[in-house]
Order: C-alpha cells, then sequence, then structure tokens
C-alpha cells in the first residue's frame, strides 16, 4: 500500500461507519421532515389560519427588508421586547435565501426531526445500538412530537435537538458540552432558562459528594439562567418597548391567581398527561431524577388558564418532550430485565410493545390525522380551487402600503412594514375573502364604518379590496393594475 492510498485508509478509518441501524434512523428522519414539510405546506394551501407563522414571516422579512430588527406589527415592535429569543437569528441566513412562509415551515420541520438526534445517541449509549433505532421510531411516532412539527413556527422548535443535546450530555457527563449546549438554549426563550437552572441545581445535588472544582458547570448554567432571566425582564424588555404592552405582560398574568387557574380545564389536564405519558407505558417515572429536571416547565404548562398549553397539537410541549424522552430511556435502562434473564419481557420486547402503543397513539391523538381524514374526504379547499384570482389580487397590492386581512389570508401578506389581524382603521388597504366568512367576523362588525372610509375597488370571485378613500392615487393605481390582468 502506497503512502497516499494508506493515508486516506486513515482518513476514512477516524470516521464512525454507519451500521444498518444508523441508516434506518437516517431514512426514518428524512421520511419524517419531508412529510410534515408537506403537510405544512399544505395547510398553508388551504389557508389554515397562520397567525404565528405570519408573525414570524413578517419579523423575519422587516430585519432582513427594512433593517428593523426582529419587528412585526402583530406584537407592535420587536419580538424581543415579548420573549428573549436571539436564537432567531441562526434561522435568518435560510430565511434570506427564500422569503416565504415555505421556508419557515420547512426550517420547523428540520429542527423537530432533529431532535431525534440527541435521543438516539443517548439510547445507543444506555441501551445499546441494536435497540436505540426503535427508541428512535418511538420519537417519531410520539403523539406531541407530531404536534410540534405540525404546529406553526415557533422559535422553541430549536428545543427538542439543543434542550436534548444538553440532557444526552449531562447524563454522559460530557459537562462542557453540556455548558456549551445548554449556553445555546438560554438563546432559545426566556421560559427555557428554567429547564437550565433546574438542570444544574439537579446535576449539582446528583453530585454533591464531589469537590466544586468538579462541578462548575452545573454553577455557571444556574447563574447564567438567572442572570438571562432577570436580564430579559429588567433590561432587554424595556429596551423594546411595544405598541400594544398587554401582549408582553400576558406571559406572566396568567400566573397571578393559580387558583382559580386550576378551577377549570382540570380534564383537559389529566387528559394531556395520560396523552403524554400512557404512549410510552408510564416508563419515565421509574426516572424521576431526570423527570425533575423539567418540573418548573410541567408547572408552567399545566398551571396556565390557557387550555392550549396542556394540547398535543401546540408548541408549548416543546419545553418538557426532550426530557420526557429522556427520562424514558434511563427508566428503560433502570426497569429492563438482565441479558442472562429468560423471561419473556426483554428490552427488545419492551420496546416493541412501546412502539405498538405509540403507533395506537398517533392514531388516536396525533393532531395530524383528523386534518389528513378531513382532507381525504375533500373537506378542505385548497388555492388553487378556492378562489383562482386571489393570490393575483394580493400580488397587485404595493408592498409599500399597509394592509388589514382576516387570520386566513395574513401569512400572504406580511411582506411589508405593516399588516394588521382584523379591522384596523390605520390600514390603507382591506383585503377579505367571502369564501371563509368564518375567519372575517371581526370585519363584518365594522362593514358601516368601512363603507364611510373606504371604497371597494375589487369585487371578483369572493375576493374584495378597499382602499382609504383619502388616497386616490392609491385607489387608481390598484384599478389600473387589477384592470391589466383582465379578470372578470
Amino acid at each position: 500500500m502506497n503512502s497516499e492510498s494508506k493515508r486516506s485508509y486513515d482518513i476514512r478509518d477516524k470516521f464512525p461507519k454507519c451500521d444498518k441501524y444508523d441508516i434506518i434512523v437516517i431514512s426514518a428522519s428524512i421520511i419524517f421532515a419531508l412529510f410534515f414539510s408537506l403537510v405544512s405546506l399544505y395547510r398553508l394551501s388551504v389557508f389554515d389560519p397562520q397567525y404565528d407563522t405570519a408573525l414570524f414571516n413578517q419579523l423575519f422579512w422587516n430585519t432582513i427588508h427594512s433593517g428593523e430588527f426582529l419587528t412585526n406589527s402583530f406584537e407592535g415592535g420587536s419580538h424581543l421586547g415579548v420573549h428573549f429569543s436571539p436564537i432567531l437569528l441562526l434561522a435568518l441566513p435560510f430565511y434570506y435565501l427564500s422569503s416565504s412562509a415555505v421556508t419557515l415551515f420547512i426550517i420547523k420541520s428540520v429542527l423537530i426531526t432533529l431532535g431525534v438526534v440527541p435521543v438516539y445517541l443517548c439510547a445507543r449509549e444506555f441501551i445499546g445500538s441494536k435497540h436505540a433505532w426503535i427508541v428512535a421510531l418511538i420519537y417519531f411516532l410520539y403523539p406531541v412530537v407530531q404536534g410540534l412539527a405540525y404546529c406553526d413556527f415557533y422559535e422553541i422548535s430549536f428545543f427538542p435537538f439543543f434542550g436534548g443535546m444538553t440532557l444526552w450530555a449531562y447524563l454522559t457527563k460530557r459537562n462542557n458540552l453540556m455548558l456549551a449546549c445548554g449556553c445555546f438554549c438560554l438563546l432559545i426563550k426566556e421560559d427555557v432558562t428554567l429547564f437550565v437552572c433546574m438542570l444544574g441545581m439537579v446535576g449539582l445535588y446528583v453530585n454533591r459528594t464531589k469537590p466544586l472544582k468538579e462541578n462548575w458547570q452545573f454553577v455557571l448554567l444556574v447563574i447564567l439562567s438567572l442572570l438571562i432571566l432577570l436580564s430579559f425582564y429588567f433590561v432587554v424588555k424595556p429596551a423594546f418597548p411595544l405598541d400594544h404592552p398587554d401582549t408582553s405582560n400576558r406571559n406572566l398574568d396568567q400566573y397571578k391567581n393559580i387558583s382559580s387557574n386550576l378551577s377549570d380545564h382540570n380534564v383537559n389536564r389529566l387528559s394531556y398527561l395520560i396523552q403524554l405519558f400512557l404512549p410510552l407505558l408510564f416508563i419515565p417515572l421509574a426516572a424521576l431524577p431526570v423527570l425533575a429536571i423539567g418540573f418548573p416547565s410541567f408547572m408552567e404548562i399545566l398551571l396556565s388558564p390557557n387550555p392550549e398549553y396542556y394540547y398535543v397539537g401546540q408548541h408549548y410541549s416543546a419545553l418538557i418532550v426532550p426530557v420526557v424522552i429522556m427520562a424514558f430511556i434511563m427508566g428503560l435502562k433502570r426497569i429492563s430485565p438482565e441479558k442472562k434473564s429468560k423471561s419473556l419481557i426483554t428490552q427488545k420486547n419492551l420496546l416493541l410493545i412501546v412502539l405498538g402503543c405509540s403507533l395506537i397513539a398517533t392514531l388516536l391523538w396525533s393532531p395530524v390525522v383528523p386534518p389528513m381524514q378531513y382532507a381525504l374526504h375533500g373537506g378542505h379547499i385548497p388555492t388553487w380551487q378556492h378562489s383562482p384570482v386571489l393570490h393575483q389580487v394580493i400580488d397587485i397590492i404595493p408592498g409599500d402600503v399597509s394592509v388589514a386581512a382576516p387570520m386566513n389570508i395574513l401569512v400572504f401578506l406580511v411582506n411589508r412594514h405593516d399588516v394588521y389581524m382584523d379591522y384596523n382603521p390605520q390600514a390603507d388597504v382591506i383585503l377579505l375573502d367571502s369564501k371563509l366568512p368564518e375567519y372575517a367576523e371581526n370585519f363584518q362588525k365594522h362593514l358601516k364604518e368601512i363603507s364611510e372610509r373606504y371604497q371597494k375597488v375589487i369585487d371578483v370571485d369572493g375576493t374584495s379590496v378597499y382602499v382609504q378613500n383619502d388616497n386616490p392615487a392609491l385607489i387608481e393605481k390598484i384599478t389600473k393594475k387589477f384592470t391589466d390582468l383582465s379578470i372578470s
């Protein structure tokens, strides 16, 4: 063997080889990411309400095209006045390449898929490579994970990966990696600081017999999490004031009267806990030291008066998914019979039972199943059937004017500085869609005022455009563009 071929052989030898189990997980990951990307794009095509996607779409658009840092008109200022989420900057380069909601949906699907990486790594380490692939499939079939992949784009979509990596590093005693990943977690959202702080405190307790110099990473995590939480509320939020301060305050205000919160929706809370743990056969409860790390996040979700917090189809569950899945792995390791045992309940059989339970749970509780069934029966009206002229009309509205529109078409209008959900007298243009009237109830209440302040310049195929009476130049501009389209 000559020196050149020997050198190339040595380089290849340094990289881990993909075995058949890795290929299964990689294939499942690609299928999961593609499937939920397509599902998300289908939601967009049928005008499924996308308020939060519209919000994030606009704040990215304003950052790139207006030079205003993470601003949007829904919150009335920078998103940093509502949530501490500098992690969003990681998505900016991808949004720059293609500035649309489609990009955000694909990013979200990929991020949720990447959450399997720490899960698979942890499973390989604690229950063996031969069975770890089953845990990866359980992750993809878990109804809560599918809920995260199905809902709109949120900054918390980064947490399954970074939170999972932090926990994997903690469980495998890679403290420096734990600290690095924990720092990324702190950039996701202010309430993630509760997870990081709790991880630091649990780590200090578990390693309490060791000298502090070996546990300094846990101490630093606690200090950093508290520092960022306090800095956000006393420095960052005041630095980014909002036009609608109640938008920012409601995140904490909802916990001011916990006894009142717990007087209602308890059936929803119980149902949520069942949907959270039953697919995993309650095995995470066998690893309480791991579950304890997510205790503040559990409380944040369960104590809220808003039932959307404890619904598997919403994004709030992202705060606890990595903790529950890692607790499942550690719990499985703890309760699994010895390899020499002749019991029928082997680790592999137990995993296959959980896989079957997860599949059943997906059919029963996954938020993606009912919409798919509905779509197969022709229940949704896709864009190309709903109103062939709607997108043509959207395209002729100038990008430098403000627009008010119902929630279901907001996401197509955010490539501008100001866009409003529901009626707003400051809007230069109002765009209405009569084929989905359930989303335009707010406009119906203000029809008299709209008729007095605005002139209807387009009314075709269920699409109506109103322009402010005191802006004749805009009326003429939109009318001419519409006439040039030759639509009747």
